[in-house]
C-alpha cells in the first residue's frame, strides 16, 4: 500500500521508487495521486557512480525546503558530500530504505530485490 508523504496545494503526494535503467541505482521522485510527475528528488550521471545502491545525488532543481522536508522525515541523511559535474554539484546523500518501506513497501522491496545486499553501504567509503 503506497502512503502520502505530503500534500501539497491539496493535493497528496506520493513517493516514486525505481530504478535507473543504466546502472539500476536508486530513482526517487514525487507524484501525484494519478502518477503525474511532481518533482524529481534522484539525478543520475553515467560518469558519477554512487557510492553504494542506498545513496543518491540530490537532483540541485528541487527546493532547499523539500530537502529539508525529505531530512526531518528522515528519508534521506544530512549531506554526506558534494560532487562536482560538468552541469554542477551534487549533494550525496543516504537513503534510509526502512523509512521508505513505509511509504510504499512493495516499491522497496522490488529495488532491494536487484542487488545482493554487499553492494548497499551503512558507512561513505569516500570523503
Amino acid at each position: 500500500m503506497k502512503r502520502p508523504i505530503a500534500k501539497i496545494n491539496n493535493k497528496e503526494i506520493y513517493l516514486d521508487i525505481g530504478n535507473y535503467e543504466n546502472d539500476k541505482s536508486l530513482y526517487l521522485g514525487l507524484v501525484d495521486v494519478e502518477g503525474k510527475l511532481y518533482d524529481e528528488i534522484t539525478i543520475n550521471f553515467k560518469d558519477m557512480p554512487n557510492i553504494a545502491m542506498n545513496y543518491i545525488y540530490i537532483n540541485n532543481k528541487i527546493s532547499d525546503g523539500l530537502v529539508d522536508y525529505l531530512k526531518d522525515k528522515k528519508i534521506i541523511s544530512d549531506t554526506l558530500m558534494y560532487k562536482r559535474h560538468t552541469s554542477g554539484s551534487y549533494e550525496l546523500v543516504k537513503v534510509d530504505l526502512d523509512e521508505l518501506r513505509y511509504y510504499d513497501n512493495d516499491s522497496v522491496d522490488r529495488f532491494e530485490n536487484i542487488y545482493d545486499k554487499k553492494y548497499f553501504s551503512t558507512e561513505v567509503e569516500e570523503k
